[in-house]
């Protein structure tokens, strides 16, 4: 069998005191998505599999969302080039890609194919427990690798061609009321003539209070991220590079980011009814490295941070409300308040308040 599958889009900023516009925010359109796949069976009887090649442009899911994700908070998302080879069985998921970034524009369709990044590798995920139709719980446990090169990067005084191998598995899944998320990453390579060594984890686990979706869920989310090496001019560079994770994980506006960064934040969400829920969270930040600066959610450092004492970053309170009045709309509104620690607070930062409402349209 094969398929076409093609996808347009268009992202706008209105209003005052808008900030300068960029690309996944402002794009008067995009082929966001262009592909073909062809699917075609791996044997035959019950346990047969499914093998399927995609070619084109596409979005990209395969990994836990600390280091892939096309990135939901932007208006408009980051999708690849280049072609996906996926096979699955019953119990078992294998995929191998090499893909190239879309270079995205602001006018219409000014995008390209390539932004001087590439990412290949593999993933694959095993049934280790459940997952049968009737079962109550579904555990998976998913090796995997990436190769990425990005041609010129600047992350703090270092700059040059940043080759990251990343090695990593995660187990994830749910037993009973308790769901959980967990990712360990170790990366090896080069940033210019430096040996890379860095590694981060990543867990998100929660419980139901009571039976059924409609209960409340109790959990926290706790994450690691090395850092190190971007301020001297010899030895190993130890900063983490987050590839395309999910920005959201620690704020919704790109406050944080997973290079010299630990912290953890208890999460509570509340479904009030079928159609509306709240969902809070209060979390607290730490830098590992203190000799090392603190980044923004878009790798970025907030100066004079490398140069100040202490390891508190900040305190962060989330709200966020969603309310789905039909199955093809949903509304929600977002509010986040960040206090400054000490860190940014030397570095003459304050705190932040941000309010973002969202309404997404679905056909």
């Amino acid at each position: 069998a094969v398929r076409f599958y093609g996808e347009l889009a268009s992202g706008q900023i209105f209003g005052r005191n808008e900030t300068r516009h960029i690309a996944i925010q402002k794009n008067d359109l995009i082929v966001q998505q262009l592909f073909a796949e062809v699917r075609a069976p791996l044997g035959s009887g019950p346990g047969a599999g499914v093998a399927r090649v995609t070619v084109g442009r596409q979005e990209f899911f395969d990994g836990p969302r600390f280091i892939i994700s096309p990135r939901e908070n932007p208006n408009i998302r980051v999708s690849m080039n280049g072609a996906r080879l996926s096979m699955d069985w019953r119990r078992f998921r294998f995929s191998a890609f090499h893909f190239q970034p879309t270079a995205q524009g602001i006018g219409l369709l000014d995008d390209r194919i390539g932004n001087g990044e590439t990412l290949s590798g593999v993933y694959s995920s095993f049934v280790v427990a459940g997952a049968g139709p009737k079962s109550k719980s579904a555990v998976y446990f998913d090796p995997f690798y990436y190769h990425f090169v990005k041609d010129e990067h600047t992350l703090g005084r270092l700059s040059g061609k940043d080759r990251r191998e990343t090695y990593g598995a995660r187990l994830w899944g749910r037993l009973g009321r308790v769901a959980f998320d967990w990712s360990a990453l170790k990366q090896d390579g080069r940033f210019g003539v430096r040996q890379v060594d860095a590694w981060a984890l990543s867990t998100n686990q929660s419980v139901g209070l009571g039976a059924g979706s409609s209960a409340p869920r109790l959990g926290f989310h706790a994450e690691y991220a090395s850092g190190g090496g971007t301020f001297e001019g010899s030895g190993k560079v130890g900063a983490f590079n987050f590839l395309y994770n999910a920005t959201v994980i620690f704020s919704d506006d790109n406050y944080l980011g997973a290079i010299n960064l630990m912290g953890i934040a208890p999460t509570l969400t509340v479904p009030l009814s079928r159609k509306f829920s709240l969902t809070g969270e209060t979390g607290s930040y730490w830098r590992p490295d203190r000799s090392d600066a603190v980044y923004r959610g878009n790798s970025q450092v907030y100066a004079g941070t490398r140069n100040v004492r202490g390891r508190h970053v900040a305190n962060m309170a989330r709200l966020r409300a969603n309310w789905t009045p039909d199955p093809h709309v949903i509304l929600s509104g977002i509010v986040n308040y960040a206090e400054a620690g000490k860190v940014l607070r030397r570095a003459g930062y304050g705190d932040n308040l941000f309010v973002q409402t969202n309404m997404t349209l679905r056909f």
